[in-house]
């Protein structure tokens, strides 16, 4: 399994988290999950996600509703067609939403009780549902082939809807013209009367990575377009490290444009983009940006790029610290930075946090491991923590009731988590701790043996046999010191 194409625990967390939120950075962060779901990105349990997500359906704004069916489309629903009841009540004034909500019919039942649902509903199957059908459904999908969506006199929504379908990369070609390529027919539709259709055009040349020199739009008319397609020109421009590279200048006049939406989009737009000499101007735009989801979205570039830029580093390093312990900002940085060296040292930091509070007096915890342990590896050196044996334990003293048992669960607990860790820096704190139960813990010894736990399964993909380990390990640890 490709493990990059797992969404990471600390992504997981940080998006349930951001889904019980307002309004709006709920449908953000909604759009970012659907888009990376696209993208072939999962998570490797998607019970939490789908109920949050579920949740969100039940929503009353219609937009959050919408991406809200938009990423269900991709996680699937579990056959819960139930949940479109909340949905088809607002589907008459809002085209977009009852695109949605077909796709996800389509996508969850088989076509007679979809029809059915359709019509039950007193929703027609019009051309507008026949495209947003056409994904799930092969017989709708012939229909498409043969009727098209002619480029000139088109529905805006319907426009729109077979926008999203070849952006999703399901649409038939030469859906829009029988005699040109979807992409080369799409961009034509930069220059549509309707800005809703144009911003669509664009998000589509985003999506699928269409050249920038195809877009029709002059950027020297950019300042008289319409809010929401300046936004889709600065995401297209900007997610794009050759074109940003001979652009630079746009940055300092996205910056400072009036409309909120267009300078958070321009900012989600630097999230996979990195061009040296724009470093510092997205420095000087971070520190004069007053809006905080325009802040956190360039935060989300300096966490992604730290790694090429020590500026970049600095700054994560000084908001991770000036936050609050286990604050939501603290958790974005994570998920942006999760699997990086950056990402331990962070989560080193909030562990000795924690400690503090956890363990305000070692004197009450460190007396439960007192026994001399002495194992056994055949065949192995003990520095490197190979092989296997039986563990035998001498007693000296122990207090706090901790048996014979107990120990050894323990060893075998922190061996096994070990022999897991790829990272040497990890593994090297494994084996000390290993060396050091074997002989006599020092003071401080749980407290240890608990940060290093968390540390190695933060940076985990969930669901990995790293995390399944380390949460037995740090089960026992929990319940030993009392902290379960």
């Amino acid at each position: 399994m490709d493990i990059s194409a797992i969404l990471t625990l600390q992504e997981e967390q940080h998006t349930i988290l951001q889904l019980g939120r307002d309004d709006r950075v709920v449908q953000k962060c909604l759009q970012w999950l659907e888009g990376e779901l696209r993208k072939g990105r999962h998570p490797s349990d998607a019970r939490n996600l789908r109920a949050a997500v579920l949740q969100c359906v039940e929503r009353n704004d219609l937009k959050v509703k919408r991406w809200a069916l938009n990423v269900l489309s991709e996680l699937g629903a579990l056959g819960q067609i139930e949940i479109l009841d909340s949905v088809f009540p607002h589907v008459g004034n809002d085209p977009d939403l009852l695109a949605s909500a077909v796709r996800l019919l389509f996508r969850e039942a088989r076509q007679g009780p979809a029809l059915n649902l359709l019509q039950e509903k007193e929703v027609g199957l019009g051309a507008l549902a026949l495209i947003a059908g056409s994904e799930y459904s092969a017989e709708l999908r012939k229909r498409l082939v043969a009727e098209r969506i002619p480029l000139d006199h088109a529905s805006p929504e319907e426009l729109r809807a077979a926008i999203v379908l070849a952006g999703r990369g399901k649409a038939p070609e030469f859906l829009f013209d029988k005699s040109h390529e979807n992409r080369t027919a799409i961009p034509n539709l930069n220059l549509h009367d309707e800005p809703s259709v144009i911003k669509y055009s664009l998000w589509y040349m985003a999506e699928t990575n269409t050249e920038f020199s195809h877009l029709k739009i002059k950027l020297e008319e950019y300042d008289a377009c319409d809010p929401q397609v300046r936004k889709w020109i600065l995401r297209l421009l900007f997610s794009n490290e050759a074109v940003l590279s001979q652009n630079i200048d746009l940055i300092s006049h996205a910056s400072k444009d009036d409309e909120v939406d267009v300078r958070e989009e321009a900012a989600i737009g630097l999230r996979n983009s990195y061009v040296d000499g724009a470093a510092k101007e997205v420095i000087r735009w971070f520190t004069n940006e007053g809006i905080e989801p325009v802040r956190h979205a360039i935060i989300d570039h300096f966490a992604k790029f730290a790694h090429r830029n020590e500026r970049y580093e600095s700054i994560i390093r000084e908001i991770y610290r000036s936050e609050t312990f286990r604050s939501p900002l603290r958790g974005r940085i994570e998920a942006a930075v999760a699997g990086t060296e950056l990402f331990r040292q962070l989560r080193f930091f909030e562990i000795k946090e924690e400690s503090v509070d956890l363990f305000s007096n070692d004197n009450d915890i460190e007396g439960f491991m007192m026994p001399k342990l002495v194992q056994n590896f055949p065949n192995a050196q003990i520095g490197a923590v190979t092989g296997g044996g039986a563990i035998n334990i001498e007693y000296q003293t122990v207090q706090g009731g901790l048996s014979p048992d107990a120990v050894a669960t323990l060893i075998k607990q922190i061996f096994a988590v070990t022999e897991l860790l790829s990272d040497v820096d990890s593994r090297k704190e494994g084996e000390l701790l290993l060396d050091e139960l074997k002989a006599q813990p020092k003071e401080g010894f749980l407290k240890r043996a608990i940060g290093w736990t968390q540390t190695i399964t933060s940076g985990a993909t969930a669901g990995s046999e790293l995390v399944n380990a380390g949460t037995e390990l740090m089960t026992t640890l929990q319940g030993i010191g009392g902290v379960a």
